[in-house]
C-alpha cells in the first residue's frame, strides 16, 4: 500500500495520539483528587485542633481521660500515611517544594505528639499526687502530735491546690514557705506531706513548660505553608490544564471536521464502488449470458464457472469447483501446445486461439478462447479467466468439409488431392531416410459387368468392400485413395527392397479375389495392378502417378488378374498406344 492511500490513516493516528497527550494533561488538575487533597490538609488542621484542646481540658483538669488525645493520635498518623500513599495525588505529584512542605509539616506533629506524650507522663504524675496529697493530710492530722501544725499544713494545702489550678510565682512562693515550716518541725510523718507537695509544685511547673513548648510548636504554620503552595500549584496546573483543554478542543474540532471530510470521501467512494459494482454486475450478466466463462487460479484448479460452461462440459459447477483443469482435457492437442499457451500466460500475456476440450459423456467439443492472466504486484499469475464461445459446429462443419474435400465421399478414402499431397509430401523424407516410394495403380477387372448386371447400389458395396480390404492390406504409416470409379491407388512409404512392395501386391491381389456376398449373391472379381517406384521410374508426383498408370494398362492388355512394374519399354508402349 502507497504512503498516499496511507496518509488518512497516519494523520487520525498521529491526532488521536495528540488528543490522547492533551487529554491526559488536562488530568493533571483532576478537580476530584484536588478536594480531596483539600480535605485531608483541612482535616490535619481539625485534629491539630482537637489536640490542643485536648491539651488545655486536660491541663485545666475538666477531665482526666487520655483517649481522645490517643485517638487524635493516631488519626493524625493515619492522614499522613493518607497523604503520602501515591494513589492520593498529593504527595509526589507537584513537585519537590510541596513535598519538603509535607515532610516539614510531619515532622512538626510528630515533635508536637511527642510533647504530647511528656504531657501525658507528667500529669499522671501530678494527677497522682494531688489525688493523694489531701489524703495524706487527713491522715497526719489525725496524729494528735501533727495537730499544733494545723494551720500550718491547711495553708500549704491550700496554695498547692491554687498553684495546680492558677501556677503563679504568688501562690508558688507561699506553697514553698508552709513547705519549709513544715520541714522544720519535722513533725511524724510529715516529710512525705512534703514530698507530695514538692512533687506537685514540680510537676506542674514542668507542665507548664511542657505545654508552653507544645503550642510553640509550628504546625499550623506549616499547614497553612502546604496548603499555600499546593494551591497555587493547583491554580497554575488549572491555568495549564484551560490552555491544554482549550487546544485539545481545537484539536478535536479539526479531526472531527477531517473525518467528517473522509465520511464525505468515503460516503462518495462507497456510493462510485456500488456503481461500479453494479455495471460489472450488469456485465458481468450479460457475459454470462452472450459467452462461457470459467476461472483457474495459478495452480490450473477451478474456481468459478458460468452456467453455461456448465452445459457445454455437462459438469455441474459442484464437480468443476476445486478441480484441477485436467478434467476437461483431451488429447487432442499436443504437449507442446499446451506448454506454449501457459508459457505465454506466465509471461502475462493473453492467449487467443481454439481448444478441443472433453465433455463428461466423452464426447469433443470446440471452443474459441481468449485467457486473460491476472498479475500480482510481482508480476506473477495469481489468476487466469477464460472467456469461451462455442465453435463446436463450425469446426465440425470445417471437418465436414475437410474430409469432402480430401476424402472421397463413398469409401471414406483420401480421395486423388489428398493422395497427391501425401506422395509430395514423403518425397523429401524418402530423399532424406534413402528410402524409396512404390505407388500402386490399381483397377478392378469386369467392374462395368457387375455395375451393369446387379446395378449401381451393388457396384457401390463392392467398392467398399475393396477400399476396406485394401486398407486392411497395408500398414498405417502407408496411404490408399480412391481416384474415381473402380480405380485405386496406394502408396508405399519407407521402402528398402521391392520384395516389401511384392508381399503387398500378392496380399492385394489375393484378396481381392475372395469372393463376397451382395444382395445374397457372391460375387468374385479381380484386379489389375501397375506399380512405379520412386526414384527409380519418376522423380516427382505426377509423372509417379502417370508411370504407375502405364504399368496398370500393360497387366490389362497381358489378360487382367496381372501386376507389372514400369520400364522404360513401357512407356514408348504407351506413347505407341496413345498415338494410334
Amino acid at each position: 500500500m502507497s504512503i498516499g492511500k496511507l496518509k488518512p490513516l497516519l494523520l487520525i493516528i498521529c491526532a488521536s495520539g495528540a488528543l490522547t497527550y492533551l487529554f491526559m494533561q488536562t488530568r493533571v488538575a483532576d478537580t476530584e483528587i484536588h478536594h480531596k487533597a483539600i480535605l485531608e490538609i483541612q482535616r490535619l488542621s481539625y485534629q491539630n485542633s482537637l489536640v490542643n484542646e485536648s491539651i488545655m481540658e486536660l491541663k485545666a483538669d475538666v477531665y482526666s481521660n487520655y483517649d481522645p488525645l490517643t485517638k487524635q493520635k493516631r488519626e493524625i498518623r493515619k492522614i499522613f500515611e493518607q497523604i503520602k500513599n501515591p494513589a492520593s495525588g498529593l504527595y509526589g505529584h507537584h513537585g519537590d517544594e510541596i513535598d519538603s512542605a509535607i515532610d516539614d509539616a510531619q515532622d512538626q506533629f510528630k515533635k508536637k505528639l511527642l510533647y504530647v506524650e511528656q504531657f501525658k507522663s507528667h500529669n499522671g504524675i501530678l494527677k497522682n499526687s494531688l489525688y493523694y496529697l489531701p489524703t495524706a493530710i487527713q491522715n497526719k492530722l489525725r496524729q494528735r502530735e501533727n495537730r499544733r501544725y494545723f494551720a500550718d499544713i491547711n495553708n500549704l494545702l491550700k496554695y498547692i491546690l491554687l498553684y495546680s489550678s492558677r501556677p503563679d510565682n504568688q501562690n508558688k512562693s507561699q506553697a514553698n514557705l508552709y513547705i519549709q515550716k513544715i520541714r522544720i518541725a519535722n513533725g511524724p510523718g510529715l516529710e512525705e506531706l512534703v514530698l507530695h507537695a514538692e512533687t506537685i509544685i514540680k510537676k506542674r511547673t514542668k507542665l507548664e513548660g511542657i505545654v508552653g513548648d507544645l503550642f510553640a510548636v509550628p504546625t499550623k504554620p506549616s499547614l497553612e505553608n502546604v496548603f499555600e503552595l499546593y494551591s497555587e500549584n493547583y491554580a497554575n496546573k488549572v491555568k495549564k490544564v484551560s490552555r491544554y483543554r482549550i487546544a485539545m478542543y481545537a484539536l478535536g474540532l479539526l479531526l472531527v471536521t477531517y473525518m467528517f471530510q473522509l465520511f464525505l470521501t468515503l460516503r462518495r467512494t462507497m456510493q462510485d464502488l456500488e456503481d461500479s459494482l453494479s455495471e460489472v454486475a450488469f456485465q458481468k450478466n450479460a457475459l454470462d449470458e452472450s459467452a462461457i466463462v470459467a476461472s483457474v487460479d495459478a495452480d490450473c484448479v477451478v474456481n468459478y464457472v458460468n452456467d453455461k460452461f456448465c452445459q457445454i462440459s455437462q459438469y455441474s459447477k459442484q464437480e468443476l469447483i476445486s478441480q484441477s483443469t485436467c478434467i476437461l482435457n483431451s488429447d487432442n492437442h499436443s504437449v507442446e501446445y499446451i506448454d506454449e499457451i501457459w508459457a505465454q500466460l506466465a509471461n502475462g500475456v493473453t492467449w487467443k486461439g481454439e481448444l478441443k476440450k472433453q465433455r463428461k459423456d466423452g464426447s469433443n467439443y470446440w471452443v474459441d478462447a481468449t485467457i486473460v492472466p491476472f498479475l500480482d504486484k510481482n508480476a506473477n499469475p495469481i489468476r487466469h479467466v477464460a472467456l469461451l464461445t462455442d465453435i463446436t459446429d463450425r469446426k465440425l462443419a470445417e471437418e465436414k468439409n475437410y474430409r469432402l474435400a480430401r476424402y472421397d465421399a463413398l469409401t471414406d478414402l483420401p480421395n486423388r488431392a489428398f493422395y497427391l499431397e501425401s506422395i509430395e509430401n514423403a518425397l523429401p523424407k524418402a530423399i532424406e531416410s534413402g528410402t524409396k516410394i512404390a505407388i500402386l495403380f490399381l483397377d478392378l477387372d469386369n467392374f462395368k459387368k457387375i455395375n451393369d448386371t446387379m446395378g449401381h447400389a451393388a457396384g457401390d458395396e463392392l467398392l467398399k468392400i475393396i477400399a476396406t480390404h485394401l486398407s486392411l492390406s497395408v500398414s498405417e504409416s502407408d496411404i490408399v485413395s480412391r481416384l474415381g470409379g473402380d480405380e485405386f491407388t496406394v502408396g508405399l512409404f519407407g521402402i528398402e527392397s521391392l520384395q516389401e512392395v511384392e508381399t503387398v501386391v500378392e496380399k492385394i491381389m489375393s484378396i481381392t479375389k475372395v469372393p463376397v456376398v451382395i444382395d445374397q449373391k457372391e460375387v468374385t472379381i479381380s484386379s489389375s495392378i501397375g506399380v512405379s517406384v520412386f526414384p527409380d521410374h519418376a522423380d516427382h508426383v505426377s509423372s509417379l502417378l502417370k508411370t504407375a498408370d502405364t504399368a496398370m494398362y500393360q497387366a490389362k492388355a497381358n489378360g487382367k488378374n496381372k501386376c507389372v512394374y514400369f520400364t522404360e519399354e513401357l512407356a514408348q508402349v504407351d506413347q505407341y498406344r496413345k498415338a494410334g
